[in-house]
């Protein structure tokens, strides 16, 4: 529902160049549906901190995907 909000804290990764992260969704009213925006916070690892800009793109390509994840499966439930 619009207005609502859900925060992920993620205390341990393995196989990803973080430490930790934190991920606020929040859901807004929009033109014919709901809005999804997401704020993103992480540590990184020293890896990750080599990567610099290389890390962000990826976690934005991710975070992309699971918006459009998410969009694809609330479009399938309106056609029912």
């Amino acid at each position: 529902q619009p207005g609502e909000r859900m925060t992920v804290h993620i205390y341990e990764m393995t196989k990803v160049p973080l430490k930790e992260g934190i991920a606020d969704f929040r859901l807004t009213e929009a033109a014919g549906g709901t809005d999804v925006s997401i704020d993103y916070e992480y540590t990184p690892t020293t890896t990750g901190r080599l990567m610099g800009p290389v890390l962000k793109k990826v976690l934005e390509r991710g975070l992309g995907g699971l918006l459009k994840g998410l969009q694809m499966e609330a479009e399938k439930k309106a056609s029912i």
